[in-house]
């Protein structure tokens, strides 16, 4: 299924999902970049494959917080809900 991964600074990275058709939040790394899939909370998305990655840096990054997103709602809804979460 498709889906994509919106990070707390708004980038939106697509991608296919594995695991529950679910939206779910959680705390990435940048190590988790390395391998092109991101598991939060056991739902699992593949950004892309060898031929169509997009070049990430993080470098300077720590961690972040995520949502793994699987509905059609509005991106900015899903960012509002992102940032309240981990402000709260």
């Amino acid at each position: 299924m498709k889906g994509y991964l919106l990070l707390e600074n708004g980038t939106v990275l697509p991608g296919i999902i594995t695991g529950e058709y679910k939206n779910t939040l959680g705390k990435i790394t940048p190590n988790d970049f390395s391998f092109n899939k991101i598991k939060i909370n056991n739902l699992i998305i593949e950004l892309c494959d060898d031929s169509d990655c997009i070049p990430l840096n993080f470098k300077t990054v720590t961690s972040m917080f995520a949502k793994i997103v699987v509905d059609s709602l509005p991106v900015d809804y899903h960012l509002y809900d992102l940032k309240t979460s981990y402000c709260s």
